[in-house]
């Protein structure tokens, strides 16, 4: 009863303690206090009966009932702890693969992102040089009405002040 409460404040004192980090390890570990709990009742449930069955025999005296008691408690015990351990560790494989497959999502969500980005980046280059070809071509077209401008101004003579006031604009 001892070892039981001791099993129950570890696992009370860890989720405390795990419960600060995030709600994925207390996932965790509650789900592995449950298995806790459960590997503990069913070792006590067999050590109980075994006992019991064990008690029986050595009080009949029956030697031979002892020994097939002890050796069937034994092997139940046994057994039992070979299935929990290969059920844990089918659900560490399993739960390895999951993260596997979790990383593997968050990689690809990443990737998308930096690719939506470059291809955002890629469109905004693309209306700067458009920009800047428009703007080159209308300077191509600008220049010469300038020089004419320019040269019409020059040749103006200075009675047309109104005349040159009209163009400077």
């Amino acid at each position: 009863l001892l070892d039981q409460f001791s099993i129950y404040l570890i696992g009370v004192l860890a989720t405390a303690l795990v419960s600060s980090v995030g709600q994925e390890a207390l996932a965790a570990v509650s789900m592995v206090n449950t298995l806790c709990y459960m590997v503990t009742a069913v070792m006590y449930a067999l050590g109980s009966g075994g006992g019991v069955i064990i008690a029986q025999a050595k009080g009949s005296g029956d030697t031979d009932r002892l020994n097939k008691a002890v050796a069937t408690t034994t092997m139940l015990t046994g057994g039992s702890m070979l299935f929990l351990s290969a059920a844990l560790y089918v659900l560490a494989r399993q739960n390895q693969q999951i993260r596997a497959l979790e990383k593997k999502k968050r990689s690809a969500e990443q990737l998308n992102e930096s690719l939506r980005t470059l291809a955002h980046h890629q469109r905004l280059e693309t209306i700067g040089t458009l920009t800047a070809s428009i703007s080159h071509e209308f300077n191509n077209l600008l220049t010469p009405i300038m020089s004419y401008s320019l040269l019409t101004l020059e040749k103006l003579p200075p009675e047309e002040e109104e005349l040159c006031d009209n163009m400077m604009e």
